[in-house]
């Protein structure tokens, strides 16, 4: 569901980038056992997907 909800929002694909960078970064501060940072980077990471579902929620309806 997740994955057809983000080929329908495809308007702006330049985000895409964005969030690919974010999830690595995630990754590289998990890497270095920087488990407080990971986690913040996280929760920065998705409240901005919550803020751009908002976005789209007439996307979502029937």
């Amino acid at each position: 569901m997740r994955r057809l909800l983000s080929y329908r929002s495809t308007q702006d694909r330049q985000r895409y980038r964005q969030h690919c960078q974010q999830h690595l970064d995630v990754l590289e501060l998990l890497e270095q056992e920087r488990n407080d940072e990971a986690a913040e980077a996280l929760r920065a990471h998705l409240t901005s997907t919550l803020k751009n579902l908002t976005k789209i929620s007439n996307l979502l309806k029937p």
